[in-house]
């Protein structure tokens, strides 16, 4: 414990530091420090430019203190030394950030529930933008959230975002806060359902512009996906949403069929066909989505985010490191791969958010951890470590998840539905019957979903997952839940800033620069890409923001021939020999590439996972 005084000493320091970002004359920040508030000047420069208003002290301390959420108490003593030092801030937090709106709450059972609006979010889109578009196509994302270890509250937000401008973040339409999930899905819904329903009726006018509307997608895991659609859960024998194969009981496990059933049709839900699929509340209720024209089966894709990465790949890796394969794996080579994965450290380039961890560690993995091991690592520190046959199986999934993520799949998708389908009907004979879950069975069905709605990336849930921790983050005391997350995402920017692209220079020299296609660097391991006319290539000195020299490689060899060479999706093994140094140009490349150490040769992958 530390004594009140001890506290105020710390409050004081904290606010002393933050003083450094402002000079002792005028209400201007210094040039020394610009950089440390320029992201809260390039949030303020639209609206400078439009309305031709002035940027006050206080509206920068106002949008500093909305971006990174010092404490009040901290706030409140850098106003007061600010004030000393005649500045023109107030001197109460209150009257700085200003009166917060009020939102309408509406009673849904058992909590409550807060709309914030599509309309409100995209009208703060650019004139410039509403120019150039005739229709917004947006993707809806519903999912639920605990917010304590310590209280039961659940948040359930429904989320946005346009899916045809890239250039837009993930935006709040509303909020349910309560102790549980709302008990009625139409209740929950009526808000959105009616505004959208008023949207795609008329359109929306945008700067002077009509511009329709239409929702694409609703993303969800799997226990959303049956809160959403009224059905019966993932665990049930009726749980797949895309066909109507009726699962057996195994080991006192519910595992699902190895083949697609009969497919579900949007005209058979509707009708209420399909026996022990919807649930009792809503089998003679018209869903509220569906008053709307939302297609039940069919806009509902499977997400690769729940289904491959942390669904199938985190299951293989827990039957391999639990010793539950039909082959085990010995204690020796678990060990091993653990020690060759974090051996990979510091062969991750900067593109990736984590670095690889042991499997000791695997009940904390991540999503994209997971994604990265099958990506990435995986082929490489399972090769020698585990037999043959789990190593083939793996690749399978390698491989059709690479080419379903790429944007030109669209003459492979047969084949690629071969590889899952051999990936399924081998599952059982691995790791036994009862590990054919809902997730194995559902992978089935995500070729159909790439020819509705493009490559993997364009209907992710990583997209809504990454803004749920933004709205976890947002919560800093358990009371007046829904009016803290309204107030933090109400007026949060729609566009994205465009990344800062250009040359990095120390010491005069240009060691790095930053394009649309990665961050490239004179060190390893950010120093390797390829080329659109398949040259591999290690820069060693960036000339300009143009061109760069570089030594190819030589003597590529495949990694893996089977079920393709691994050549035939860029993945090659090379020795560390190389052509003669030459020039090249930037904007021919076509991947930044990821460089790992296999035995005395090197692994050589195109990263594809920074599409995300």
């Amino acid at each position: 414990m530390i004594s009140k005084r001890q506290h105020q000493r710390r409050v004081q320091r904290e606010a002393e530091k933050t003083l450094q970002l402002f000079t002792t004359t005028g209400n201007e920040i210094s040039s020394e420090n610009s950089q440390i508030v320029s992201c809260v000047e390039e949030d303020q420069q639209t609206m400078s430019n439009e309305e031709n208003v002035e940027i006050t002290l206080s509206d920068k301390l106002s949008a500093w203190f909305t971006k990174y959420k010092p404490t009040v108490e901290c706030t409140r003593s850098l106003l007061r030394i600010l004030k000393s030092e005649n500045f023109e801030v107030p001197l109460s937090v209150r009257s700085l950030v200003g009166k917060k709106t009020v939102f309408h709450k509406r009673t849904v059972p058992p909590g409550e529930y807060v709309h914030v609006g599509i309309q409100n979010h995209l009208e703060h889109l650019s004139t410039t933008l509403c120019s150039e578009l005739e229709d917004l196509i947006i993707d809806i994302g519903i999912d639920g959230l605990s917010l304590f270890k310590s209280s039961p509250k659940e948040v359930w937000p429904i989320l946005g975002r346009i899916q045809n401008v890239p250039t837009t973040e993930v935006f709040l339409i509303g909020v349910y806060v309560g102790p549980k999930k709302p008990y009625n899905i139409n209740c929950y819904l009526h808000d959105f359902v009616k505004e959208f329903s008023d949207l795609q009726m008329s359109g929306i006018f945008l700067k002077g512009k009509k511009i329709n509307i239409h929702l694409r997608a609703i993303i969800c895991d799997a226990p959303a996906k049956a809160f959403v659609c009224g059905i019966k859960g993932h665990n049930s024998f009726n749980g797949c949403t895309k066909c109507q194969q009726i699962g057996e009981r195994v080991d006192n496990v519910n595992t699902y069929s190895i083949f697609c059933g009969e497919s579900r049709t949007d005209e058979g839900f509707i009708s209420r066909i399909y026996e022990n699929y919807h649930l009792t509340l809503y089998n003679g209720m018209e869903m509220k989505l569906e008053s709307i024209g939302i297609k039940m089966v069919s806009q509902f894709p499977v997400d690769s985010m729940h289904t491959i990465d942390l669904g199938i790949t985190k299951k293989i890796l827990t039957r391999i490191f639990d010793r539950k394969t039909i082959l085990p794996v010995s204690p020796s080579s678990c060990l091993q791969i653990s020690e060759d994965l974090c051996s990979l450290r510091p062969c991750i380039p900067r593109e990736f958010a984590r670095k690889p961890r042991t499997l000791i560690e695997l009940s904390r993995w991540k999503a994209t951890e997971f994604r990265q091991f099958l990506l990435y690592t995986g082929i490489v520190v399972l090769k020698d470590n585990i037999p043959s046959e789990l190593y083939e199986h793996f690749l399978l999934l390698h491989l059709s998840y690479r080419i379903l993520s790429s944007s030109t799949n669209g003459h492979q998708l047969e084949r690629v539905q071969s590889f899952i389908q051999e990936f399924v009907q081998s599952f059982p004979v691995l790791y036994g019957r009862s590990s054919v879950s809902y997730n194995v069975h559902t992978l089935l069905h995500i070729t159909e979903c790439v020819k509705q709605f493009g490559p993997l990336v364009d209907f992710s849930a990583y997209f809504f997952e990454n803004f749920m921790q933004c709205i976890k983050s947002a919560v800093r005391v358990p009371k007046h839940i829904t009016q803290q997350i309204c107030n933090a995402f109400m007026y949060r920017p729609l566009e994205k800033k465009e990344p800062r692209l250009g040359l990095k220079y120390i010491n005069g020299n240009v060691k790095a620069l930053r394009t649309a296609k990665g961050y490239f660097s004179i060190k390893y391991p950010d120093n390797i890409c390829l080329l659109k006319d398949k040259i591999y290539l290690e820069i060693q000195e960036i000339i300009d923001e143009y061109k760069f020299k570089a030594k190819p490689y030589i003597e590529l060899r495949s990694f893996y021939n089977i079920p393709v060479n691994s050549l035939d999706i860029g993945i090659a093994l090379v020795e560390p020999t190389f052509d003669d140094k030459k020039v090249y140009y930037f904007h021919d490349i076509d991947f930044k590439v990821v460089k790992l150490p296999y035995k005395n040769s090197y692994v050589l992958i195109p990263e594809i996972h920074c599409l995300y």
